[in-house]
């Protein structure tokens, strides 16, 4: 995951935690497909990848998980860890990207990756890698679940296309995220490839497709299981 001055400022600048739409659904959802509603979630391990300003740290703590985040700036983690503290709420927090956390195999729960396991550090780095390490610290039967960018997603938007899956952003609506590199998906099978292909059981995909007012946010959704490779 790649940062800049305006995506660093974005989340230092953030003092109030409001959980996203995608963390309620996939927590305290009745969803057909999966519901974490379904599972006792009390003092499972869970870590959320790429935790921005902490809005779902704290839902995880609402329902009495055990939490652990990375971010890859280490203001961005400080500013988060306090602001959450001054809530009544400690989780623990460090630096690290999504191909690399820091964080020992065979440790989690729960992976949750909402708007962030496809941000590439650099030219070099692939989403595979990203994906090969989740697995990894995942436990066996441990669930990945999350979200990844569609390719006709308002943010790709005057992106530099590198190939049919890399993007150097442009970000003519926001700004912040100018200069970042993307991996997007252009089908779900795509994603189910690479899934499979570093030893996850895919239990869902979905398509998310809401036009916001005139900036149309298209993801893929996605919900795995650690197996035995």
């Amino acid at each position: 995951m790649t940062t800049n001055n305006e995506y660093v400022e974005h989340y230092l600048n953030t003092s109030n935690v409001f959980p996203s739409v995608l963390a309620l659904k996939l927590f305290m959802g009745n969803n057909p497909n999966f519901s974490f509603k379904e599972h006792e979630l009390k003092g499972k391990k869970i870590l959320d990848i790429g935790f921005g300003d902490g809005r779902d740290l704290y839902l995880f703590n609402h329902l009495n998980m055990d939490v652990y985040g990375v971010e890859p700036d280490e203001r961005v983690v400080k500013h988060t860890q306090d602001k959450l503290r001054k809530l009544g709420f400690t989780p623990k927090l460090k630096t690290g990207h999504n191909n690399n956390t820091g964080l020992d195999n065979n440790t989690f729960d729960i992976i949750y990756a909402s708007s962030s396991i496809y941000y590439l550090s650099s030219l070099e780095d692939r989403i595979i890698d990203a994906l090969s390490h989740c697995y990894d610290i995942l436990k066996t039967d441990g669930y990945f679940v999350g979200s990844m960018c569609r390719s006709d997603c308002f943010v790709t938007d005057e992106a530099v296309k590198l190939d049919e899956n890399r993007l150097i952003l442009e970000d003519p609506y926001f700004k912040f995220r100018k200069g970042q590199h993307y991996h997007v998906y252009n089908s779900q099978d795509e994603i189910r490839c690479d899934l499979m292909k570093c030893g996850f059981k895919v239990v869902s995909l979905s398509d998310y497709d809401v036009d916001w007012f005139g900036s149309r946010e298209t993801l893929f959704l996605f919900v795995a299981q650690k197996s035995d490779r």
